[in-house]
């Protein structure tokens, strides 16, 4: 059935223990420990039966997009595997995340990492992506700007074909940055029409780059397993380049 199978006794009755610091039996168990695994098996089996939800497997939530009053509307969703239908999704919601409809990635793009709005004009997006490997090299990823709500993009930042986020400065809309697995963290002065390398980042396996509110000549850049990079917003110009 669709409902989680509990523990019961010989004669039927509702198997409850207590744990912790309970005064009374009063918590149920499936399967001896295997509780968690049971209550997982009974809502993946009800998700299955519902007629209006779609199930993706093997797919990771990387990134929510949120509307101007803080709501959900947007879902970008990256799957495992490379050149199925199902690798990457963006998903764009109208109604405070009850119903979701999939949205157009740029062509030839099968992983997207993030998504950032422009406050102040709803159809203007950013959207980092993760490149596609193929025997000539990866394609498919960068920065992608689309001024139309999704219905058409273009890559401003090609030469980076592993962003893995996007970020806009709280402070000042028009300036952007973006980082990735490729050596590198960008900056844009000018809505992302053009990108500046931040020289003295050399660390691969970037994260996000975070504005620092304290003092808004500096940035951090948050790396995988690299440890935080702090320094000036705009790069270092006399940092010491070995990439």
């Amino acid at each position: 059935g669709l409902a989680a199978n509990c523990d019961h006794s010989s004669d039927g009755v509702l198997s409850l223990t207590r744990e912790g610091g309970h005064h009374r039996d009063r918590i149920a168990h499936a399967g001896g420990d295997a509780t968690g695994a049971e209550i997982q098996r009974a809502l993946v089996a009800a998700i299955k039966e519902a007629p209006d939800i779609e199930v993706i497997e093997h797919a990771l939530a990387v990134d929510l997009m949120l509307d101007e009053n803080g709501g959900v509307s947007g879902l970008t969703l990256h799957v495992m595997g490379e050149g199925q239908r199902d690798d990457g999704a963006l998903y764009r919601s109208t109604d405070g995340a009850e119903h979701w409809t999939r949205m157009t990635l740029p062509a030839g793009t099968n992983g997207p990492n993030g998504l950032a709005v422009a406050p102040a004009d709803p159809r203007r997006l950013y959207l980092a992506a993760w490149g596609v490997a193929t025997p000539g090299g990866d394609t498919g990823g960068g920065l992608f700007l689309s001024t139309d709500g999704g219905a058409t993009w273009t890559n401003v930042l090609p030469q980076s074909q592993h962003v893995y986020d996007v970020t806009i400065d709280p402070k000042d809309s028009s300036v952007l940055y973006a980082s990735g697995f490729d050596q590198a963290a960008y900056r844009s002065g000018d809505r992302g029409a053009t990108w500046t390398r931040l020289r003295g980042f050399n660390f691969k396996w970037g994260h996000r780059v975070v504005p620092d509110l304290a003092d808004a000549g500096k940035v951090y850049v948050t790396t995988f397993g690299g440890s935080v990079w702090h320094g000036p917003a705009t790069g270092d110009p006399t940092a010491v380049e070995d990439v």
